[in-house]
Parts: structure tokens; sequence; C-alpha cells
């Protein structure tokens, strides 16, 4: 069964963070693909397979078809005694082959279909036949889909990673940074992270009261050759997603060269900033995004309705520099007063912005801060508001989010609950998919607020062990 769902990337330094409320039409039901296909009915070009003896034929006529096709004489066999079994009948593969030829030619072949090098043929079998599972294929692109893909024309076959680790399969698309977890078994530890949150330097200008990592100008950069080491282990281990922090990321002298060389690795890398002065076109981090063909994702933190002008700024700034991000605004719950929370996600409704609620921390800066009170009550109004505002915009051209970090999801799950967000948007604790490693202290935990006590010395060549240990 689908375990966990995430929609677009991992921005927020601190954690990975699910989707709660989306606008497009799509993403409105989990186990639904009807939604999906809804949006595809004026596409000739679109036709969608839900059951499992079309399923499984279209997989083994995409295997069998195109030359690039990595299937064995004995994977096919197999995948053909199967649909034979299905369809109650003696299948040959030149009837096979033959009826199946109706379903396009050799270049519109699924590329998303193949069992995934890696994956185990009978697990990728069930995945792909489970209920929910739905086949959506154009003469453009194809993609196995959920029911809640994001656009298949945005969709191209490289950006398609799968995993396996035990039963469970986990696919990433590093162009619209959508990750799922599938297994028919309970799957509640990875051996591998597939988020690290990764921070490279404690320098800071800017003085946040309640910054959690209680970063400052003082604050020092991590070594570049230790950065690189752990890059290119987290990249070799298979981590689809390094989320960087700081302090201020972009002050690191060789945060370009990271940006650069993460892409090289065919690793997602997302950060966070609070300035955004370093968005022109000559600035060695907006050269180093062009020339490595970079993408992701970046949170914006704002603390007022003003700080949402720097979000807007950024996406313009970036699109003329022809580089294609997600900006989001990101705000921290208790760091202001709720009236004023309810105003920024208010302003990113009205703007059409996205918006990140992070749980507040106690760590750093923030056990000395006088937190501000947000209850429950406040929570679920904010919570009502923007799904009213995603039912409005549900036919629209819209694409308002609401995004929740794991402390958010610790501290308000009634709330979430109340609101009808479904578990599996949800992914907590951390530690168990997801780690934290300090660049400049050389140490790792599960989290970058659960405290100096659960922190261990971090190698890159003991990455599994360690991850083992949270």
């Amino acid at each position: 069964m689908l375990r966990s769902l995430r929609l677009g990337f991992a921005t927020n330094s601190s954690s990975s963070h699910s989707v709660v409320i989306h606008s497009d039409p799509r993403f409105l039901s989990v186990f639904d693909s009807d939604s999906f296909q809804s949006v595809m009915d004026h596409q000739e070009s679109y036709f969608s397979f839900t059951d499992p003896l079309s399923k499984l034929a279209y997989m083994l006529w995409g295997h069998s078809q195109h030359k690039r096709a990595t299937m064995s004489a004995h994977q096919t066999l197999e995948l053909a005694n199967r649909l034979s079994v299905l369809s109650n009948a003696t299948l040959t593969l030149d009837r096979l082959y033959q009826s199946a030829a109706n379903y396009g030619d050799e270049e519109d072949f699924p590329y998303a279909l193949q069992c995934p090098q890696g994956v185990d043929l009978a697990l990728w079998i069930r995945f792909v036949m489970e209920a929910p599972i739905s086949i959506h294929h154009s003469y453009d692109s194809d993609c196995v889909s959920d029911g809640i893909d994001q656009d298949p024309k945005a969709i191209d076959a490289d950006s398609l990673t799968f995993r396996q680790d035990g039963q469970a399969i986990i696919g990433y698309n590093s162009h619209t940074g959508l990750k799922f977890r599938w297994s028919p078994e309970a799957y509640d530890k990875a051996t591998t992270p597939e988020l690290v949150d990764l921070k490279i330097t404690d320098y800071c200008a800017w003085g946040c009261k309640f910054c959690y990592q209680g970063s400052t100008t003082e604050g020092a950069h991590a070594d570049w050759d230790s950065l690189e080491r752990t890059v290119r282990a987290l990249a070799a281990a298979g981590v689809f997603e390094i989320a960087v922090g700081g302090g201020e990321p972009v002050e690191h002298p060789r945060f370009g060269d990271l940006l650069a060389l993460a892409s090289s690795l065919k690793i997602t890398l997302n950060f966070t900033t609070y300035g955004i002065d370093w968005a022109t076109p000559d600035h060695p981090v907006v050269k180093a995004m062009r020339h490595s063909r970079w993408r992701g994702g970046i949170g914006v933190s704002v603390h007022s309705l003003k700080d949402i002008d720097k979000v807007q700024a950024l996406s313009q700034r970036l699109r003329q520099c022809r580089i294609t991000a997600q900006v989001m605004a990101q705000t921290v719950v208790g760091a202001t007063p709720a009236k004023a929370t309810a105003a920024i996600v208010d302003r990113c409704i009205e703007t059409d912005h996205p918006v990140l609620l992070l749980g507040y921390k106690t760590t750093g800066r923030g056990g000395a801060f006088s937190q501000r009170k947000v209850d429950g009550a406040d929570i679920a109004a904010i919570l009502r508001r923007a799904n009213a505002a995603a039912a409005t915009n549900r036919d629209g051209d819209k694409a308002f989010t609401l995004s929740v970090d794991t402390a958010f999801v610790d501290a308000y799950g009634p709330e979430l609950n109340a609101a009808g967000v479904p578990v599996v948007l949800r992914s907590s604790p951390e530690g168990k998919f997801s780690m934290y490693i300090d660049g400049v202290a050389g140490t790792a935990a599960p989290s970058s607020y659960c405290g100096p006590d659960k922190a261990v010395a971090w190698n890159p060549g003991d990455l599994k062990a360690i991850f083992a240990g949270f």
C-alpha cells in the first residue's frame, strides 16, 4: 500500500515537509485517479489503464517493444505467464505483441513502466497492479501514477528514480520533487536516508532572535573538502535530496561549487535563505545554478507581510536568469503572534505563493525567545482558510500550496486530523527516513533540533551505520 507521499521539494533545512492542501484538482484525492483523468479527458492523445489485466499487458508490451528494454528473456516470460494466469487464457507472446501494437509506436514506450534497476520484478509487478496505481499514457510522455502526478508533459524519463529497500519501493521525481513510499508490509525505517539536512555554515548576519541554530556573524563555514566527501557519499548511497541550511547558506564561499557538485551527481540540492541580494546574474551562486542546470526548491524565510515581497522578487529574478526553481515562503509558527502568522498565510493565498509552516524549535536562541502563543484553534482557522482558498481555485490555474514540517506535524496532529489531512501526507518522526549532518561541527543527528545529546561524530564512510543508530 502507499505508505507516504510528498509533493514538491524538501526546501526546509530542519525537516522534510509534506503538502497538506493543494489547489490543483489532480492532487485532491490520494487514492482516486479519476481526478487526474478528468483533467486529461479533452486530450485525445491521453489514455489510462486502471484494471490489473490492462496494466500488466501494457507493461509487458513496453518491455518487449522498446529498444532500451533491459528485461531478460526469463523476466519477459515470467511477466507473460502472470498475464496468462490473470487473463485465464493461454497467451502466446506473438499474440500479445500483435495486439499490443495498437497501443502505439516504439517511440511511445512508457519509460516509467520498465522495472527499475535494483528493484525485484515480482515486487514491481505487485506495485504496478495495486488498485490505487493507475497508468496514464500520452504520446508526448508517460508516467506511473497513483492519481496525483504533476503535469505529465513536464515529466521526462531521466527525472524518475526508484530504489528498493527490503519490500518497499521508493520513487522520486527530480523534476517536480514528488516522492512516495510503497510497501506491501509495514515500513517504518529506511536503511539509508532519502533526505539529508546539511548545515554548511554557522555564519548569518540577520540575527533572528528565535534562531534555533544560534547563528551569528562570528559563525564558521564548513570545510569544503569535508562537504565534498559528504555529498559524494550521500549520492553513492542513493540519497534523493539534500536540504542545505545554516546560518545563511549563500554566504558560504563554495556554495556555488556545492550546487554544481550535487547537480553533477544527480542529487537534488534545495536550500533556505533569508536575504535575496545574491539573486543577480553575475553572482557566483546564480552562475553555478545556470551552468549546472540546477533544479530544486528554495525556502525564503518570512517574518512579516513585507517579507513576502522577497518571495515574489526572488522568483522573478530567477526566471529572468532562466533558472527553474520552486520558491516558497516559510514562516515559524510561534515566532510571531497568531494573527501575524494568519496574515502571512492569507497574503500567500492572495498572491499565489506556496507557504510552509514550520513548528517552533527551542534549541539555540529559540529557547530564550519569548515564544508567541499559537493554539490549536488558531491553526484550525488557518487550515480552514487555506482549504477554502484551494477549493475556490480548483478549476483555475492557481498553484497555492500549504506545507508543514515535521515539528508542525508533531505539535498540531489533532488539527491536521480535523482538517482531513491524510496520514499518508505526513512524515514523522525524523531519523527514520531523513537525518541531519552538521558540516561545521562534524556531527550527525536524527534532526537539526533534537539537542546535542543525540549527536554523534560524522564520518561519510559510516553513513549506514550512523543512520541505523537513529
